[in-house]
């Protein structure tokens, strides 16, 4: 392949590509975070309802020491606390010998009504008690925040988030087809719990904000207030809610992200507290029981059995990286529940890829973003289906992020911008609570143009290979000499700075920019003091911090051979993915690609995107948005794989 016919690489696309909101000044590309050709609030509202901002205030009951022989407890309630019960059930009878807590899960009403008629000492419930059960004598002490899942079956074709607006308008009969929410031509079978359910009550309080369940003719009640019916019931068009502990081990059903956040996000929109209730005066056997709940035994064993400690979690609303064989044993101790799942659904084969990566520029995020907006737009990319986000860290000689190296070396602490210096970090942390990878790009890798920063210093200083670099039309490189000492420390430095910096990233990948031009003036072949120079930055990068994956986003190894003079197949990194952005020679750069661990596409590339997908000989699937809209891409992504 000949170095016209190349269409272009990672590093240098950002710099050929108008994007909109970018204004040259001062050699250096500005972006704005507000991107005006897409529209993405309608997944992502700027004000998410957050009832609950810690877990609820716990009224004191003393932790018992002993507990008479012969102690009986007896509960019944709300279903959502099944677990809990079952988990402190076991617990409360192991320390405390000859003690019984029996366990019914009837409802919330129906426990209350137990509770009034002195049949059960506590009433487990999922919603607020009412005034009137209040001077009934009743009190309620909140046990732990919850969740309520959103859920559909696991063979449902609609694969999208919904926002808000769009649950409200399903639960209450406005939107009866899943086509007016982007689905498929298919009637919407809302299945909803009986009127004796507190999870009932509180959806309609919480999710629903008063309005009414709809009645129409897609509308099915269960007689029974139990989850597991529920989602028996689901089938492929139907549509429910559960207590999320009770669905997030389920191979049935698959959570609906909500405004782009599913249940596991921390600012997840549908929380609730749950309580036990009792009646006064306080008992002694419900005081013990209620001591050692409230207790920090007791928060954990709750803590414990709402995550379903130890055992795999699949009712995501999208699968994080597959594994090949369960990292957790089941505990042996751990109550057992009644939604025991039979078999493991089956993923997709774009789930199936290790890597369902999306780059994003380094000014994309980084410049004049808040919090919120960087952490919506993780869950945005979340909702689409991506799992890892590689996100420019580093171009044209100067870094995204406040930098000591950068400052001591060439007097300026980053590339000109206008990011909060906590910006990685917020991106990093929201993209781990979703169970997503973030990878930092190092564009441009050792190259620079005359709009960087550092150029005339550079220049002066004599830290540039002789000649200009005509790799690609429409700009010219410089080549920063890494056989020079100075710079290779100072590019060693960097990285290791960096993953020390920011210990939680998951990877560094560097482009085929790492590398010379073997067409430069004199034409020397410098393949071995490069390769040289890589395998001490990688040795030193892991070093600094083992747990780092050190990758590169290459073309095929001819034109990366003949161009770059680079070996890179003894650098001895983590992971090559092969960049196959030359449609002409695609079927080439495929053969490459499934030698290696995935394959780069653009967004003028997404009609290859099943083809990829169905192909297991792909193990990841990286996109490069060349149109400088990385969010509508996504959903590009998400609605081609969707399609059939």
């Amino acid at each position: 392949m000949s170095k016209q016919s190349k269409q272009g690489c990672s590093g240098c696309l950002f710099d050929l590509v108008v994007f909109a909101g970018i204004a040259i000044g001062g050699g250096i590309y500005w972006w704005s975070t507000d991107n005006k050709n897409f529209d993405f609030s309608q997944f992502l509202p700027k004000n998410l309802p957050i009832p609950f901002t810690s877990s609820p205030k716990v009224s004191t009951f003393p932790f018992p020491t002993t507990v008479p022989n012969g102690t009986s407890i007896n509960l019944d309630g709300s279903t959502s606390m099944v677990s809990i019960n079952q988990a402190l059930k076991s617990s409360f009878e192991q320390k405390f010998e000859q003690t019984t807590v029996n366990t019914k899960a009837q409802g919330s009403n129906i426990g209350i009504q137990n509770l009034l008629d002195e049949k059960v000492n506590l009433a487990a419930i999922s919603r607020p008690l009412t005034s009137e059960e209040k001077q009934k004598g009743l009190v309620a002490v909140p046990i732990a925040e919850d969740k309520i899942a959103v859920v559909v079956g696991i063979n449902n074709p609609f694969r999208r988030g919904l926002t808000q607006s769009q649950i409200i308008k399903i639960f209450s009969g406005k939107i009866t087809n899943w086509s007016e929410v982007g689905g498929k031509n298919k009637t919407i079978i809302v299945i909803n719990r009986p009127n004796i359910s507190g999870t009932r009550k509180m959806f309609q309080r919480l999710v629903l904000k008063g309005v009414d369940f709809g009645n129409l003719n897609n509308f099915k009640t269960m007689n029974i207030d139990a989850t597991t019916p529920i989602l028996r019931a689901l089938d492929n068009d139907g549509i429910s809610y559960a207590t999320y502990s009770q669905v997030s081990e389920q191979m049935t059903v698959r959570t609906v992200a909500i405004d782009g956040l599913t249940p596991e996000a921390s600012n997840y929109p549908y929380k609730r507290t749950l309580y036990y209730t009792y009646k006064q005066p306080v008992t002694p056997e419900v005081k013990a029981f209620l001591g050692y709940a409230t207790s920090d035994l007791g928060k954990q064993i709750i803590s414990d059995a709402q995550l379903n400690k130890n055992k795999k979690k699949v009712a995501q609303s999208v699968p994080s990286k597959p594994e090949s064989s369960p990292k957790n044993k089941p505990n042996s101790n751990q109550p057992s529940t009644p939604n025991k799942p039979e078999k493991v659904a089956a993923l997709s084969p774009w789930e199936k890829k290790a890597i369902r990566g999306i780059y994003l520029s380094r000014y994309q995020v980084t410049n004049n973003a808040s919090e919120a907006k960087i952490r919506q737009r993780v869950r945005y990319y979340h909702s689409q289906g991506i799992n890892t986000i590689i996100h420019g860290v580093w171009g044209n000689g100067c870094t995204m992020y406040n930098s000591e190296v950068m400052q001591q070396t060439l007097g300026y602490k980053s590339c000109p911008n206008e990011f909060n210096g906590q910006w990685l970090n917020w991106l990093i942390d929201e993209a781990h609570q979703l169970g997503m990878e973030v990878h930092a790009y190092f564009e441009k890798g050792i190259k620079i143009d005359r709009n960087s920063p550092i150029f005339e210093l550079a220049n002066q200083k004599k830290w540039l290979v002789s000649g200009i670099d005509k790799t690609y039309g429409g700009i010219d490189h410089y080549v920063l000499d890494v056989d020079n000492q100075e710079i290779a420390n100072f590019f060693t430095d960097i990285v290791v700075e960096f993953v020390q910096k920011y210990p939680k990233i998951d990877a560094v990948q560097w482009d085929d920019y790492l590398g010379y031009h073997a067409e430069l003036p004199g034409k020397v072949d410098r393949t071995k003091n490069l390769t040289n120079f890589i395998q001490k930055m990688i040795t030193a990068t892991k070093k600094a911090n083992p747990s780092v994956s050190f990758d590169i986003c290459h073309h095929n190894p001819y034109w990366a051979k003949r161009y770059f003079a680079a070996d890179w197949k003894n650098w001895n990194v983590d992971r090559v993915f092969i960049q196959a952005y030359n449609e002409k020679n695609f079927t080439a750069e495929l053969n490459y690609a499934k030698q290696y661990a995935g394959i780069a596409i653009t967004d003028q590339q997404l009609h290859r995107l099943k083809e990829l997908a169905n192909n297991p000989q792909i193990g990841s699937i990286l996109v490069f948005p060349l149109s400088g809209k990385p969010e509508p891409t996504a959903a590009k992504i998400n609605n081609l794989l969707l399609s059939k």
